[in-house]
């Protein structure tokens, strides 16, 4: 694999979604301790990645010097579109991508994903009670690239639709883990989480 890092794989966090139903940018939103959803998440990688990177527009916090900012290629192609980005940036061999708004993520379980991905190839989370799928927390290989372009340019940008036309491998998580990779896309979820 080309990157360093933990296994070659560098962590990711896609930050360029519109936050509609939040109604200001999700990895903005201060919690309970008084610091942002984003730095939550960032926090659940460094322990498993020895290198982050940031995707998309971000525009409620600000990026670090020392972490690398990766803009969308085209703008509005949604999440798929941050993954191309981030596979076409030439950082790694493979990624962990994970949301800004999903704030409960452990490295434990991220560890889990990055040491089944060693080969280098594609890892994902299922439930064992056999929900669908989630595609975050997940190591995406940077040889996905020329398929994930074929799937924008054909108007497909669906990340989950993209994973299943493609061969995965699955970390199976329990119901209790479920709720460590859940996304807070409300202020009523916020609300819910600050209470916790």
């Amino acid at each position: 694999m080309k990157g360093a890092g933990h296994l070659g794989v560098l962590g990711a966090v896609l930050a360029g979604g519109k936050s509609r139903r939040m109604g200001v940018p999700k990895e903005g939103v201060v919690l309970a301790d008084g610091r942002a959803m984003i730095e939550h998440v960032l926090d659940s990688l460094r322990p498993v990645c020895g290198r982050l990177a940031v995707v998309g527009e971000c525009r409620g916090w600000r990026i670090p010097s020392e972490i690398p900012h990766i803009p969308d290629l085209e703008p509005g192609q949604g999440p798929l579109g941050g993954i191309e980005a981030l596979l076409a940036s030439g950082l790694a061999g493979s990624y962990l991508v994970v949301t800004c708004d999903q704030p409960l993520l452990k490295p434990e379980l991220l560890k889990r994903l990055i040491e089944k991905a060693a080969g280098g190839g594609p890892v994902f989370i299922r439930p064992f009670a056999g929900r669908e799928l989630d595609p975050f927390p997940g190591v995406f290989p940077d040889v996905w690239l020329p398929a994930i372009h074929a799937a924008l340019e054909e108007g497909r940008r669906g990340v989950r639709e993209f994973l299943l036309s493609q061969a995965v491998e699955w970390v199976e998580v329990s119901e209790a883990e479920v709720d460590r990779i859940r996304s807070f896309n409300s202020p009523e979820e916020v609300a819910e989480l600050r209470k916790r």
